[in-house]
């Protein structure tokens, strides 16, 4: 079997501070629920974006009830940035 080489990106996000990340995360977050139409959209799809890199990065070692979880997060935060944009 071969093993994979570590990604250094997510090694990086293993490092972050829990605190700063979730106040990271919730000042972007808010920003594109707030932020006027296709700007807050565009927040919101990189977002979506992100999280949905993250969950295939880490589909392999993500229990099956946190996957589905996570996928329906990321399907809710479409549908809120396509109603935005529209």
């Amino acid at each position: 079997m071969s093993q994979q080489t570590p990604d250094p990106i997510l090694h990086r996000l293993a490092r972050v501070n829990r605190t700063a990340a979730f106040i990271g995360a919730l000042v972007v977050g808010l920003a594109g629920f707030f932020l006027p139409g296709v700007w807050g959209a565009l927040v919101l799809y990189a977002v979506v974006f992100t999280l949905a890199w993250l969950h295939a990065r880490t589909f392999a070692v993500t229990p099956p009830q946190l996957r589905v979880m996570r996928v329906l997060i990321i399907c809710v935060l479409t549908v809120i940035a396509t109603v935005k944009a529209l």
